[in-house]
């Protein structure tokens, strides 16, 4: 089985999403929730790439592998989930907090 084949039944079960569901609790203990639909999308890219695949899917451990997957993108401020999604929005959110305070006089 290769790799587009795999990733095919894993979406169609909508692994990857179950997955990030259950570790963020529904969404309600994620950073930013709005990004977490491009977290899978982004797992499902690697898992075409991943070397590794066809190997773990035919030893029946794909939902171990992708459950470490989905945690270390959500728990690592080094991830690139972290510096593509969730840091822009960071340093966003502080711009224009900093913004606000200038328009309004630097009052708090």
């Amino acid at each position: 089985m290769t790799n587009n084949e795999i990733v095919e039944i894993l979406a169609k079960d909508r692994v990857v999403e179950k997955i990030i569901s259950q570790i963020t609790d529904g969404g309600k203990k994620a950073k930013d929730p709005d990004t977490l639909g491009d977290l899978a999308n982004d797992i499902y890219l690697s898992l075409l790439q991943d070397k590794n695949l066809e190997k773990i899917y035919a030893e029946g451990h794909q939902k171990f592998y992708i459950a470490r997957i989905c945690t270390n993108n959500i728990i690592s401020s080094s991830s690139r989930y972290y510096c593509q999604y969730l840091k822009p929005r960071v340093l966003n959110v502080g711009w224009n907090d900093n913004y606000n305070k200038l328009e309004d006089g630097g009052k708090e």
